[in-house]
């Protein structure tokens, strides 16, 4: 459980290292948790505890997030697959592909203008 706290840990403490307004998109077991992190805090703790809670079932069991830097009028997407007491980052090209398809169909959809697609580390 020590490594999973540590994963747990690291992967936060990354994420409040990004500046800006952050929304996190947190999927495990076909459920969504949208959380917003600004200036290192949540807007409540119970926030904090949910998300840290479905983290943890995501980083136990399987899952995705992706978060969305809002920084200087611009919109920076990261994304991550979670599973086997672990995460990694989604390389920027393929979430870029993933953002801009949609799901249903498989066609393209029309680019964003304003966003970068970045790998996390």
């Amino acid at each position: 459980m020590n490594e999973l706290k540590k994963e747990l840990d690291e992967l936060i403490s990354k994420i409040f290292d990004i500046p800006g307004l952050k929304i996190i998109t947190l999927t495990v077991e076909d459920s969504d948790f949208i959380c917003e992190i600004e200036n290192k805090n949540f807007k409540d703790a119970s926030s904090y505890a949910s998300f840290a809670a479905k983290l943890v079932r995501g980083i136990s069991v399987g899952g995705g997030m992706t978060v969305v830097d809002l920084y200087n009028n611009k919109k920076i997407i990261y994304g991550f697959a979670l599973g086997e007491n672990t995460w990694v980052s989604i390389p920027a090209e393929k979430m870029k592909r993933i953002h801009n398809t949609d799901h249903e169909t498989g066609e393209p959809l029309p680019e964003e203008t304003d966003v970068d697609f970045c790998d996390f580390y």
